[in-house]
């Protein structure tokens, strides 16, 4: 679904044809799933994030600006939520290969998965802070341009571009460190071909 035919649905659902809401839930649903649940590690949580950022953009639908990313402005409210969620925990659940399988399973996420890949990005993505593992999966794994990052983590394009360079360059440090740590996991070339 292009930016326009989300701006159409969504000024339907405005006008009071709120049945029209579930286009745009189907539309996001399981890229902002697998997003969210890259950041809290934990399936039910990420549900419970997902339903509630539904919840919030359908609510505070008046408050959106058309013809700004609607996409970004959606992913803001599940980060923030995402956030929250981790802070509630006061601290970052280790992501589980066995969960992310059997959710990618459940959801029919097309996502590729090599044997021992997983643990070793896993690993690196533990080492990052939340701010670098975030921009890294929108960029990544969401494709969202720098505009879009931008909003989603209310910084200039500039400053996230640069925040972007400096993630991946630790990102692929630490990933070539866990090769000297003597981890035989998967092979280098493969994320820092994606990068």
């Amino acid at each position: 679904m292009d930016s326009d035919q989300i701006e159409d649905i969504l000024e339907i659902v405005r006008n009071g044809n709120k049945q029209e809401y579930s286009k745009i839930v189907v539309n996001f649903q399981k890229q902002l799933f697998y997003y969210v649940f890259c950041i809290v590690n934990n399936t039910q949580d990420a549900e419970d994030i997902l339903q509630e950022t539904f919840v919030i953009a359908f609510n505070k639908l008046n408050q959106y600006r058309r013809h700004t990313s609607f996409s970004a402005w959606l992913y803001r409210i599940a980060k923030n939520l995402s956030l929250d969620t981790l802070k509630k925990r006061k601290k970052i659940i280790p992501y589980e290969r066995d969960e992310m399988e059997n959710m990618i399973e459940n959801c029919s996420l097309t996502v590729t998965t090599n044997e021992g890949y997983d643990e070793k990005v896993s690993e690196v993505l533990k080492r990052l802070t939340f701010d670098e593992k975030n921009i890294l999966l929108l960029r990544i794994h969401q494709e969202k341009t720098y505009e879009e990052i931008a909003l989603i983590i209310n910084k200039g394009q500039s400053t996230t571009r640069k925040q972007y360079e400096r993630a991946k360059k630790k990102f692929i440090k630490l990933y070539d460190q866990i090769d000297k740590e003597e981890w035989t996991y998967g092979d280098g070339k493969q994320i820092k071909s994606a990068l």
